[in-house]
């Protein structure tokens, strides 16, 4: 079960291993947004990177796993859910 708290950024350690490539491929990039550090309203800048980011890797990784699958429709979810061990 993944659990997320963005505030924090506190991660269960169930997260699967494809889910912490893609955490931290997101914050790789959410730092190169904010060089200053989190400094005043760096934070914001940080969290909301990070979270944009995020979700978008997150988005591709199931647009490529759809695409992979697409002459198997009904199996697509199955095999997503199989991706980042959420069954």
């Amino acid at each position: 079960m993944l659990f997320v708290r963005l505030n924090h950024l506190e991660w269960k350690e169930e997260m699967t291993d494809p889910l912490k490539a893609l955490r931290d491929q997101a914050w790789q990039y959410a730092s190169t947004q904010t060089p200053s550090g989190f400094v005043g309203g760096a934070w914001h800048k940080y969290r909301d990177a990070f979270e944009e980011k995020f979700a978008e890797l997150i988005i591709k990784e199931c647009a490529d796993i759809a695409s992979i699958n697409q002459f198997q429709p009904d199996e697509v979810g199955k095999y997503i859910k199989k991706h980042f061990g959420v069954e």
